[in-house]
């Protein structure tokens, strides 16, 4: 069998598709398809080499950077080489995240674009005239996007130069360093703020940055909350909101400028009041509605957005509170309807409170206990010469124990005030108080048949529950006589 030598390839044209991201090279000696191709850009191979003809192979533009880089085909083991034939595009920054920055940098800034090469060579970054101020760090992420970490201090809007191996090419600046905004003062129309939001709110003070959008993010904010859209630059020295629809007095008024907060000094937001109008039901048990029923309270400026939706808890700080004693659980309904659940309690016509971040709505007299009743005793009846004898009620609605109505006995137990025991008209004292269906208290020397009444906090239920004094045995004959 016969033994050919292949000639050498040789390179006699080069072209690019940069939208297929292809290098075709022709020229001369480039084999059949059986044997083995490889295109290489400067030092790197490309990822798939495709022969076409003898005259003709494509290859993957490799990622890269740099100019005036070799390129070579390689025929099993012999190679033609184009001198300086390639060059990539230079890198280009063309947005950053964030866009702006404070005066002292320090921030860690993303920079996207293109021509970032890959991992093989030093990559920097520096901001100014000439590539001045060095960011701290370079991080290659992709041949579109680097970290700059830290930024380093600056002003205005420098160009950014970003080097890599075989070149340096300085983009517009994408990154805006702002000194911090300062509030002077605001102004709102209406003056009277509704909870439902809307009134356009005018902030003035200096350094609000531009129109351009990547002066943002701007939100102003009352109260800690943001602003209700639209929100509109005017200038440098003013903007407008429109007020959120939330609650209270003595809010606050802030600024959010890119990297930088501000405050409004002296000067406060408040909102309309909230009223009351109605409460349903106007009654609950002594221990109150438990965490699986409620009270709805109707009324307005309640709020226009104070939950994540209809019947979530409140989100704007509002509290209710019937007869001094916080609800639970308060749910936001609509700027005129909320409902909570009622903490234990005890009374007729208490007062239910209305709290909207420091402002307070009451409906006096609106709200009731169930009063206590009686349904059993024990023991219920005793010698009638008997001093000193407990018995104990039992019932509902005797009331929970929270700590300004009870006060400890001597000997052990704590009395409810407020509650008071009677068995027909005699007081049945002290009275010891277990739970809200039970109660105790030591009786005096009577006679007869009694009813027996629990009265709490003023509010009592007239009872059929009876206790009976026991008269003393009396011998009518003995038997045997003798």
């Amino acid at each position: 069998p016969s033994f050919t030598y292949l000639p050498p390839p040789t390179i006699a044209n080069l072209s690019v598709d940069f939208e297929r991201g292809e290098l075709n090279v022709t020229g001369a000696n480039f084999g059949t398809s059986v044997l083995t191709a490889r295109v290489r850009v400067g030092q790197t191979y490309s990822s798939t080499t495709a022969w076409v003809s003898e005259s003709s192979v494509a290859a993957r533009i490799p990622t890269g950077s740099g100019v005036s880089l070799d390129i070579s085909v390689e025929i099993e083991g012999q190679a033609a080489t184009a001198t300086g034939a390639f060059e990539y595009s230079p890198p280009t920054v063309t947005a950053a995240e964030p866009r702006n920055a404070p005066l002292s940098g320090g921030v860690i800034v993303t920079l996207t674009g293109s021509g970032f090469g890959n991992t093989l060579g030093p990559i920097t970054t520096s901001f100014g005239p000439g590539g001045s101020r060095a960011c701290g760090n370079t991080i290659w992420t992709s041949d579109t996007t680097i970290v700059c970490s830290p930024l380093p201090a600056g002003a205005g809007r420098p160009d950014v130069t970003v080097a890599i191996p075989g070149v340096s090419f300085a983009s517009p600046g994408p990154v805006v360093y702002r000194p911090p905004p300062a509030l002077t003062n605001a102004e709102w129309a209406p003056t009277s703020a509704s909870t439902l939001g809307g009134g356009s709110v005018t902030v003035y003070g200096e350094n609000f940055g531009d129109e351009d959008p990547g002066s943002g993010p701007v939100a102003v904010s009352i109260g800690g909350r943001p602003c209700a859209a639209p929100l509109a630059w005017v200038s440098s020295t003013s903007i407008v909101c429109s007020a959120p629809a939330v609650v209270g007095a003595g809010l606050g008024i802030g600024m959010v400028l890119g990297p930088h907060r501000a405050a409004l000094p002296g000067i406060f937001f408040t909102y309309d009041p909230p009223t009351v109008a109605s409460v349903s039901p106007g009654n609950a048990p002594a221990a109150g509605t438990g965490s699986n029923a409620s009270v709805t309270v109707t009324g307005s400026g309640f709020g226009g957005a104070c939950g994540n939706a209809s019947g979530a808890e409140t989100s704007c700080g509002i509290d209710v509170r019937v007869a001094g004693v916080p609800c639970s659980r308060v749910l936001w309904f609509s700027d005129t309807s909320i409902s909570c659940a009622v903490a234990y309690g005890a009374g007729a016509g208490v007062d239910v409170v209305v709290d909207a971040q420091g402002q307070q709505a009451s409906l006096a007299a609106s709200f009731s206990f169930d009063p206590p009743l009686v349904t059993a005793l024990a023991p219920f009846s005793a010698p009638s010469d008997t001093a000193g004898y407990d018995i104990t009620v039992y019932g509902a609605n005797f009331g929970a124990r929270p700590a300004n109505r009870s006060v400890s006995l001597p000997g052990g137990g704590t009395a409810l005030l407020g509650t008071e025991v009677v068995v027909g008209q005699t007081a049945c004292a002290p009275v010891r108080w277990a739970s809200d269906s039970s109660v105790s208290c030591r009786i005096s020397p009577g006679r007869g048949t009694h009813g027996v009444n629990v009265t709490v906090a003023g509010t009592r239920q007239a009872s059929t529950v009876l206790f009976t004094y026991l008269g003393a045995p009396v011998v009518g004959s003995a038997y045997p006589t003798q």
